[in-house]
């Protein structure tokens, strides 16, 4: 169909914490309003849409919340329960949801057949078996292979030897290859670490070389270049339960950059780490992606790009940059109703709908 001919689409992006769920329930009024936004678009505009009983508006959350490390389907699973889509036509779908570390998986799989550090998720998580990477080691089989290498953990010698045998299988090395700390690749920081001072140590010392061995002797001055840190969230601070709030993972990333300053006397190669998530531009160009997936283009263009959020460094200033209209809701993040730079700024999620479904003309049965 010529692109003229084409109806056009909105395309409503969200954020979950704050917006749609606080303290794992649905916030009051978003499944009404989601059921809304997964109706038929004939449904919602009879006129434009006519006779349109199957196609959806292109509808996709956009969360940096690792959730105990898990995975979309298992994520996507439990959110359906918490917002009572239970009709097989309202659920949300995998297809629908970029998390943290959604955008990072095609720069985990060019390192398919090279050696990786991999901290934050243990050995059976899904992810790395749905990326098809073999060749990786946690950050925790590393610390336990070479515990000389974090003796503030006093760790047990006997930890060793189990974990030579697994990292001899995985990897299909011999004993003499693990006599000293393996060469890494890469690092990827892809869940919530809990041995900070591990995770720390390894990696400050895999950053002593440009080529991820770990130095004999201390580098004066510390090499040009390193391998590269990918790290799945750069959420600083965000807010949970209660009132204070509580470090995320991207204090992590602080804490290896203060560290290495330290050590060397110099800031951290600009080049080391390349950070996803939320406000990281690779985070909205995946969730766009996701969303031109859902729209048949055979009948339909994308048109007005909508992000709603309750975070304003990451949801709205993220948004912004990509050229989206930008609703900021006072709920989550932004509780206070604090003023800011959003186009528009809205009492709660269903507001938020009502707003789009109104600039659309679209129907909103109460």
């Amino acid at each position: 169909m010529n692109r003229s001919l084409k109806k056009i689409l909105p395309i409503i992006v969200s954020d979950i914490d704050g917006v749609l769920i606080q303290e794992q329930k649905a916030i009051l009024g978003v499944p009404e309003a989601l059921k809304q936004v997964r109706k038929p678009l004939g449904q919602l505009h009879p006129i434009q849409y006519a006779n349109e009983q199957k196609s959806q508006l292109p509808f996709v959350l956009l969360t940096n919340n690792q959730y105990n490390n898990s995975t979309e389907q298992q994520r996507i699973g439990i959110l359906n329960q918490q917002l009572g889509l239970l009709n097989p036509y309202e659920m949300i779908t995998p297809n629908q949801l970029v998390m943290n570390y959604t955008a990072i998986k095609p720069h985990l799989q060019s390192y398919k057949d090279k050696l990786i550090l991999v901290a934050g998720i243990d050995e059976e998580h899904i992810f790395l078996k749905d990326s098809g990477i073999t060749n990786f080691i946690t950050l925790e089989e590393y610390a336990a292979l070479f515990p000389f290498l974090v003796p503030i953990s006093k760790r047990n010698q006997a930890d060793v030897e189990p974990t030579r045998q697994k990292i001899q299988k995985r990897l299909n090395l011999s004993e003499i290859n693990i006599l000293e700390p393996l060469q890494i690749n890469a690092v990827f920081i892809l869940g919530e670490v809990v041995k900070w001072e591990e995770c720390v140590q390894i990696i400050c010392d895999l950053l002593t070389t440009s080529d991820g061995r770990i130095a004999q002797v201390f580098p004066n001055p510390a090499p040009e270049k390193t391998i590269q840190i990918y790290v799945s969230s750069n959420t600083i601070i965000y807010r949970e339960k209660g009132q204070l709030p509580k470090v995320g993972s991207g204090m992590l990333q602080l804490a290896i950059d203060q560290c290495y300053q330290l050590m060397h006397h110099k800031p951290i190669p600009k080049s080391t780490f390349k950070t996803f998530g939320k406000p990281q531009r690779s985070a909205f160009e995946a969730a766009l992606q996701k969303a031109l997936e859902l729209i048949d283009e055979q009948k339909y263009q994308a048109g007005q790009i909508y992000m709603i959020g309750d975070n304003y460094n990451q949801d709205i200033l993220g948004a912004k940059e990509m050229g989206w209209k930008t609703i900021l809701v006072k709920q989550g993040q932004n509780k206070q109703g604090e003023k800011h730079n959003s186009d528009y700024i809205v009492k709660d999620f269903q507001q938020a709908v009502k707003l789009i479904f109104k600039k659309h003309q679209f129907n909103y049965d109460i």
